[in-house]
């Protein structure tokens, strides 16, 4: 437990009116909710690290609001959601913004903080995350292991890299849309400065610290062999991992979504 002088988080708790899908006549919690695409590297990618971070923070729940795991999209439950609305809580989830989605996160006062990563980058991490064992959970399953690496990395490129670029069109037009407050992180910023990333995210909902008490608890957390600790962040991997053949299939698919803006994952 840090001293108060030096973490002091003031909590603004947003009271919203009792939502009916909510049930019962009481004040909504708070919903942080942290969708990524940087699902590679499990344990220590840098959305797990925020989230456990947060929720280190706050004090908060965390919540995973998705009925099944593994080969299912990360779609956000309601039954989940109707359960847990009077508390405060932590999501973090791999999911598009469909639909759905927005209309769940709309009706239960969700704002999302979408973490994004160099596209090339996070192919390399991707295919170090399948290699370490997560294949098993694919529908490539039975062939993964006797595939080279030039035929695994064109296998993400068609298969797994276009879920990508659908993530990041969809919150894109839900911003452009005004459908939700998006705030967008990229992990080159959360890896460059964590203090000032973590900050930034408190603050989006409403929260404060000092940089102070943030740094030392992010010491603290990083100091310990535990599951909130994530690696020091290795970026430019794509650089030199992947080829021009490669990189230039991967660019091609900016074409097929013009008005969005993908400078957020390095294109």
């Amino acid at each position: 437990m840090l001293p108060k002088s030096d973490f002091d988080l003031s909590r603004s708790r947003l009271l919203r009116k009792p939502d009916e899908c909510a049930g019962g006549n009481r004040p909504a919690g708070q919903a942080f909710g942290l969708y990524d695409r940087d699902n590679a590297r499990a344990a220590e990618s840098a959305s797990t690290f925020l989230k456990n971070l947060l929720v280190n923070l706050t004090g908060y729940r965390d919540l995973f609001t998705v009925y099944a795991a593994g080969q299912t999209e990360h779609e956000i439950y309601l039954p989940t959601l109707r359960e847990c609305a009077h508390l405060d809580t932590i999501t973090q989830q791999h999911c598009r913004a469909s639909d759905a989605n927005v209309h769940l996160m709309q009706a239960f006062d969700i704002r999302p903080v979408v973490l994004v990563r160099n596209i090339f980058d996070s192919v390399m991490s991707l295919l170090d995350f399948y290699n370490k064992g997560a294949f098993q959970t694919s529908y490539f399953r039975a062939d993964w292991p006797v595939m080279d690496e030039e035929t695994k990395i064109d296998l993400l490129i068609e298969n797994v890299v276009p879920w990508y670029f659908q993530f990041v069109a969809s919150w894109d037009l839900a911003e452009k849309q005004k459908r939700l407050e998006v705030n967008w992180l990229s992990y080159e910023d959360l890896v460059a400065d964590k203090p000032s990333s973590v900050l930034k995210v408190l603050e989006f909902y409403g929260l404060g610290a000092s940089r102070r008490g943030v740094a030392q608890r992010i010491g603290e957390i990083e100091s310990e062999e535990r599951k909130i600790r994530f690696n020091k962040g290795v970026t430019g991997r794509g650089r030199s991992g992947l080829d021009t053949r490669q990189k230039e299939q991967i660019r091609r698919l900016t074409r097929y979504y013009p008005s969005t803006d993908f400078g957020r994952i390095g294109l």
